[in-house]
């Protein structure tokens, strides 16, 4: 009769061992399947919210619908840069962007950023259409070496002060 409820109890001891495993691989894939179902929630939702920019020769291989907003990046070609005024400080702008294959007309209403130059790279927000892209937002990229104006006067003292002391 030992020999009996010896062998019971060690069958319930790997029932209640099987039961644990079984709860805690049941609780490991639901908590994985919630990370994913999140992580799949996020991209959806920031899908929309995403926007990488094109270069134009991508835009001529690939021409996006007119009602799809997008970023074109590249270099304002030297020369191309046209300015018709309209109000004080704001005008219609007109230049070309080039990524070193292909070159599309942008026009552009408004204020330009402070470090807007012919040659520089830049990206510009908005829509294509009929041939050329229509932007709403331009952004001038920089190199890491970039100093304010306001600042670079202090700069410049700061050297010569460090110069001076030495």
């Amino acid at each position: 009769m030992s020999d009996l409820r010896v062998h019971e109890s060690r069958e319930h001891v790997a029932w209640r061992l099987r039961s644990y495993r079984r709860r805690r691989m049941v609780s490991v894939v639901f908590m994985v399947m919630v990370f994913g179902g999140l992580v799949l929630f996020a991209l959806l939702a920031l899908d929309d919210a995403l926007l990488y920019f094109r270069v134009p020769s991508d835009i001529y291989d690939n021409p996006p619908p007119v009602t799809e907003r997008l970023r074109l990046g590249g270099v304002v070609k030297e020369g191309s840069l046209f300015r018709e005024e309209v109000l004080r400080g704001e005008g219609h702008w007109e230049f070309v962007v080039g990524d070193g294959v292909s070159e599309i007309r942008v026009r552009f209403d408004g204020v330009f950023p402070d470090l807007f130059r012919e040659g520089q790279g830049m990206v510009a927000e908005g829509y294509y259409e009929d041939g050329e892209f229509r932007a709403d937002l331009i952004m001038a990229k920089h190199d890491e070496n970039y100093v304010p104006r306001t600042l670079s006067g202090a700069s410049l003292l700061e050297k010569s002060y460090d110069e001076a002391s030495k």
